[in-house]
């Protein structure tokens, strides 16, 4: 009931370019929208598309929490017992793999949101939904995977 809340919250506030982890929108719909952007800039007269792909690495494990809680009272609304609550959830993890008969030794990850459950990739969302005020060319967010790009019909450009 938490998730459904939170994400009722975030959600509405989040980039219409990200795509990933929100209801209604998937990897097919982000991946139509951005080919459908690059064939009509080529289909212009000398038109031509330049790409970057950016994959953000070890991008859940990039997320400061505290600035995440931050931006989720300034920026997202969320009340201080909400931030407190969700500092508690996200402070202080141990961890251990186990594989087969075989464990690692434990480990504590003491500032980043963990893969695997519902709620991180929300607040990963969160957390980097202010590229869109920053990214002045055409972009497509899916996950932590962005594509940026621009058309050009001048042949000295790209």
């Amino acid at each position: 009931m938490l998730f459904q809340k939170l994400r009722s919250v975030i959600d509405p506030l989040l980039s219409d370019e990200q795509r990933g982890f929100r209801s209604s929108r998937s990897c097919q719909t982000a991946l139509a929208l951005f080919t459908q952007d690059v064939l009509n800039g080529i289909d212009k007269r000398n038109g031509s598309v330049g790409v970057v792909f950016i994959d953000f690495r070890k991008a859940f494990n990039s997320v400061d929490t505290w600035f995440l809680l931050e931006k989720l009272k300034s920026k997202f609304g969320f009340y201080e017992n909400l931030t407190k609550l969700l500092n508690n959830y996200l402070s202080n993890r141990f961890f251990q793999i186990k594989y087969c008969n075989a464990k690692s030794e434990g480990f504590l990850e003491a500032n980043s949101v963990r893969q695997g459950s519902s709620l991180e990739p929300l607040l990963f969302s969160a957390f980097i939904n202010d590229i869109a005020e920053v990214i002045t060319v055409p972009f497509k967010l899916y996950a932590d995977d962005l594509a940026t790009y621009f058309h050009s019909t001048d042949t000295e450009i790209i």
